[in-house]
């Protein structure tokens, strides 16, 4: 179509197909109780994926809550088949370019890459906060450099999988693992980029209960 032409004009300033760089696994750890929220997520990367053919692959792990999310961030990276990968929860959301932004970038061969991120809560009020990033060389702190908060690399961000593959979470760890993962990863980058665009959203779209805004250092706004 005229669009996808577009898009795909848009890319060809960096994106090649021929340089193996840009090889990008998507992967969405999800349970069965959040298939809806899963589907729209999915389907928004399956389109924006579209203009890189077989250069990114998405793929995912379903069940009824039986595997922890340890277990399966870690099976994920080892069913990853290409050079980088990324995962997302399944009620997260990309912005409307957002694959582009990345794949844009991949050229540059680094260990990880960062990027800028907005967090949208809603536990029966607004709590929205804009500004916060990811960075390698921060740990998590906030009112940094303009940014509400940064966090430094969690499995939202793009890592060479071979790399990622090294942090083994605890096979039965059933929350808290993005920031045991940050930890670990942490110190076996050698090499990074960080993107300055708002890529990541976090904003619950299952609709489960959020109780403990000041745990994430929010702030309330209506929005």
């Amino acid at each position: 179509s005229a669009c996808l032409a577009r898009r795909r004009s848009s890319v060809r300033l960096r994106y090649s197909p021929q340089i193996l760089y840009y090889m990008l696994s998507i992967q969405i750890p999800t349970v069965e109780q959040r298939k809806i929220t899963f589907r729209k997520l999915y389907n928004e990367l399956k389109e924006q994926s579209k203009p890189y053919g077989n250069d990114i692959e998405i793929i995912y792990l379903s069940d009824n809550k039986e595997l922890p999310i340890g277990a399966k961030r870690n099976k994920l990276y080892e069913m990853s088949t290409k050079k980088y990968s990324l995962q997302y929860d399944d009620d997260d959301w990309i912005h409307k370019n957002g694959i582009e932004l990345i794949m844009n970038e991949l050229y540059r061969d680094v260990d990880c890459y960062t990027y800028n991120y907005k967090v949208h809560l809603d536990d029966g009020r607004y709590i929205y906060r804009e500004k916060n990033s990811f960075g390698v060389n921060y740990t998590k702190q906030k009112n940094f450099n303009g940014f509400n908060n940064v966090h430094p690399p969690t499995p939202k961000c793009i890592f060479k999988t071979g790399l990622a593959r090294e942090v083994k979470l605890d096979e039965n760890l059933r929350y808290g693992e993005d920031g045991v993962f940050a930890s670990n990863i942490k110190p076996l980058i050698n090499s990074s980029f960080h993107i300055d665009k708002y890529i990541y959203e976090y904003k619950n779209l299952s609709g489960e209960a959020f109780n403990d805004p000041a745990r994430y250092g929010m702030t309330e706004k209506t929005w």
